[in-house]
């Protein structure tokens, strides 16, 4: 629904055509643009300069995706009648639509020097304040509201929560305080109030005084709806203010509602004095055990009072523990359970404790038996004790291959996958770890492969169908990827496939998908990709419009209080950063090899036959992605399913920029807005600055980089400085401070020598070839980890090693270090 009007009468109109006007507001917000357009000629011939008319024209003209002309219509308007809060207010809706949330922003305060009681423009302020975090304006613009609506509880609502978002508690408490007072009657059974009650309580609880949102949820208790959330803020309080017995009762009797949520044991464990916070202390393992025997006994089927002893125990009481833990999810066959205790396997004690119990219950559950119909095993023509369950077997042969594969020990992961695989080959789970495994070894072809495999064996699981298509994309299919996908997506609308899964905002794949793309070097693609994620992310910021009132009418405080926190770092959401830095080094890319615009750059090391097909296959990329995008919709009972068409699907528009860097700063500037210490973004920026030639504000970003490899970006920031005609001293001095008086080539070589990490080594080597030094005698002193290396990184260094001048003899025994540890690397 488009946003309102702030209406008024027009003396300058006559009656007729007042009510003409009126019509016009009435057409817009009922959407009947075209009706809308003709009125306002009708006003129009004998009022041609009306600006109120002409401005709404204008409004409606944009609607109607006639932007040029419907902002140069609301411009003329406003020069006609600049006193005219109508005028403003609209050329403020246009600034919005446009996100130019300042200009939008000050059209309104324009609107309101001429009618300072219009509510529509200020509440479409207080919006507008809200999303750009201005609360002291919106204080006084919600102050504004209330004192104009007094009887509306939302409107004081708004007010005390502008308060407490600014920080200031008293005078939100003291707000919700006077409304409160005057009601004459508390309702009990009334979700807003219950809600805005514990909204209150929150406040007090945010400024520390936990003893007053104690005492203040004794005394509103019966008017709170949602007894389960007082009792935990009442556990939750007695703990911080030292009520260590009253406390633990209370979150006893939690437990007793739900004995599985771990979050309950931790507050016991705390209220106990067991845990500091983060672990139990030492001093305390012997009664915190004892704690948790009882608690097993009093829940005999909840999983976690067994589950939270292992992360402290230690030796025998640990095995004897993990034991009875183990075996019995083993034969119940719980499929999570490597999941459930991975995090036990960053000791390396309890990790060869619980490998050797799975062992020791893998030679128990191997030993064969018949079942007859009674459940009871025979051997040799003899009753024996009751059987076991077969699966028990199946599932311990599953669980080691995890252990194995969790600990690279990856020949042995697949050996025993492959006899859990040839026990019970129709089982998914199995099809879908050997994949895992073939992936850590090194091959991505074959485990998507597998991972097709076990696809197959279920076409109804919307999960494997997902894991299958990432699977492929790491492997560089994409268009297999793509009719994967494609099987639990719409690709009759217009748009085709890549269309439905953007419209649906389905960011995981299409990261992945742009990431794919730029391995391949085809940057039109994952720029276009990027793009759609960013527009994901851009309309779930966009999205918090609709929140700032509707929550407030609703009641649901909390929840808006929470969001709104959410929304202040939605910009470091994983997948953004992942595509915001997949965008900016493929942007950087064409700023440093404009020739990448054309497509891929031929290899040197291919021969003609090969580079043939590879130009081939390229073509076919881009045809395929240009078929699909550009797919009519189907016609659906006589409609047309339409959907706007993609008029650059493989991104020939994007990579024809003519400002790589300033669109990479698009991709940038959110991400450091949101997290300004984040060390990826200051990598990145500290590049883009530098190929900028903003030398000074490289260096500000680098000098904020904690522990982070900046090695090659200080080669690069010195050769900038050296060729600059007037380098500033600031950077003069970082560079001279990192460079220690040595001479570039001394300082690389040295870098090396100490190198430990891939990425020591990949800045070492980019260096190297930077200067056109051989690289020697290095790489094979490096030791492959592989809790801190990752494949790709092994890629791009094998990648860079071949492209320098390092000896073939030296290749050849880093291949084959690889391969001890990547057993099927595919290099």
């Amino acid at each position: 629904m488009p946003p309102k009007i702030a209406k008024a009468a027009d003396k300058s109109l006559d009656r007729n055509h007042a009510l003409l006007f009126k019509q016009v507001l009435q057409h817009y917000e009922q959407k009947e643009y075209k009706k809308g357009v003709k009125t306002a000629d009708t006003i129009l011939k004998k009022y041609p300069t009306h600006g109120e008319t002409m401005a709404m024209k204008g409004l409606i003209l944009t609607n109607m995706d006639k932007k040029e002309e419907g902002w140069e219509c609301v411009r003329k308007g406003l020069r006609n009648d600049l006193k005219s809060h109508i005028c403003w207010h609209v050329y403020g809706l246009l600034y919005r639509a446009d996100r130019n949330y300042e200009e939008s922003m000050k059209c309104y305060l324009n609107a309101l020097k001429y009618d300072p009681d219009n509510l529509v423009v200020l509440r479409d302020l207080a919006v507008i304040q809200s999303q750009l975090r201005i609360y002291p304006g919106l204080i006084e613009t919600r102050r504004n509201l209330m004192v104009r609506q007094p009887d509306i509880r939302g409107q004081h609502t708004a007010y005390a929560v502008a308060y407490h978002l600014d920080g200031d508690y008293t005078n939100a408490l003291k707000i919700l305080a006077e409304y409160d007072e005057k009601l004459l009657v508390k309702p009990k059974h009334n979700a807003e109030h219950s809600l805005t009650t514990l909204y209150y309580n929150t406040i007090l609880a945010e400024s520390g005084d936990y003893k007053k949102a104690l005492l203040h949820l004794d005394l509103v208790e019966i008017q709170i709806l949602d007894k389960l959330e007082v009792l935990e803020r009442r556990a939750r309080y007695n703990s911080k203010l030292g009520n260590s017995q009253v406390s633990a009762e209370l979150y006893r009797q939690l437990l007793d509602i739900n004995p599985d949520c771990h979050r309950y044991y931790a507050g016991l464990e705390v209220a106990l004095g067991y845990r500091t916070d983060s672990s139990i202390k030492n001093e305390q393992t012997q009664q915190a055990s004892e704690t948790y025997s009882e608690l097993q006994k009093l829940y005999p089927k909840a999983s976690a009072p067994r589950r939270r002893p292992l992360d402290w125990l230690s030796g025998d009481d640990f095995q004897q523990a993990a034991d009875k833990y183990l075996r019995h999810l083993l034969q119940k066959g719980v499929p999570s359970t490597f999941v459930d205790i991975k995090a036990l396997y960053d000791s390396q004690s309890k990790a060869d404790t619980i490998e050797n119990l799975a062992l020791s219950y893998l030679t128990e559950f191997k030993q064969t038996t018949v079942l007859d119909a009674n459940g009871s095993s025979h051997e040799n023509g003899q009753v024996a004790v009751p059987a076991e369950a077969p699966t028990s077997y199946l599932w311990t042969l599953y669980f080691l291959a995890q252990s194995y594969d969790h600990r690279r020990k990856l020949q042995q992961a697949i050996e025993t996958i492959d006899k859990a695989i040839d026990h019970t080959p129709t089982l998914v789970e199995l099809h879908l770890t050997k994949a895992r495994i073939l992936k850590h070894c090194g091959s991505p072809s074959l485990a998507a492969e597998q991972m097709n495999v076990a696809r197959e064996l279920d076409l109804q699981d919307r999960f494997i169908n997902t894991k299958s298509t990432k699977y492929y994309l790491r492997a560089d299919l994409n268009a297999e990827a793509m009719n994967t996908i494609s099987l639990f997506v719409n690709s009759t609308l217009g748009g085709g496939s890549i269309g439905d899964l953007q419209e649906m905002q389905s960011i995981n794949f299409i990261v992945e998908d742009g990431l794919s793309y730029l391995r391949q070097s085809l940057h039109g693609l994952a720029l276009k990709r990027f793009e759609s994620v960013k527009k994901a992310v851009d309309q779930w910021y966009e999205d918090e419009f609709d929140f700032h009132q509707y929550c407030f009418r609703k009641g649901t405080i909390d929840a808006y209080v929470e969001s709104m926190r959410w929304e202040d770092s939605v910009y470091t959401h994983s997948v953004y950063k992942r595509a915001a830095a997949g965008a900016i080094r493929a942007l950087l890319d064409l700023h440093r090899v404009p020739a990448l615009k054309q497509g891929p750059l031929e290899s040197s090391h291919l021969s003609d036959a090969d580079k043939k097909k590879e130009k081939k296959r390229i073509q076919k990329v881009r045809a395929r992605c240009s078929k699909d995008a550009t797919k009519e919709a189907d016609k659906k009972d006589g409609v047309d399913m339409h959907r706007k068409i993609d008029l650059d699907p493989v991104g020939d528009k994007l990579i024809s920029t003519t400002t790589p860097l300033e669109d990479a700063l698009v991709y940038l500037n959110p991400w450091l807005h949101d997290s300004p210490r984040d060390a990826t973004a200051l990598l990145l920026a500290s590049e883009v600055y530098i190929e900028q030639g903003a030398l000074e504000k490289a260096v500000e970003m680098l000098s904020q980089i904690p522990d982070q490899d900046t090695h090659f970006l200080i080669y690069n920031l010195h050769q900038r400085s050296e060729s600059s005609d007037s380098p500033s001293s600031k950077v003069t001095e970082y560079i001279t401070t990192q460079l220690d008086g040595q001479s570039c080539k001394d300082w690389n070589s040295q870098f090396l020598k100490q190198a430990s990490t891939a990425s020591d080594f990949l800045s070492g080597i980019k260096v190297a070839k930077a200067l056109n030094v051989p690289v020697q005698d290095t790489i094979l002193g490096w030791n492959l980890d592989m809790r801190h290396t990752t494949f790709a990184q092994v890629k791009e260094l094998w990648a860079l090693l071949k492209s320098t001048s390092t000896e073939e003899a030296e290749l050849k025994r880093f291949e084959e270090k690889v391969k001890e540890v990547w057993t099927l690397a595919e290099l």
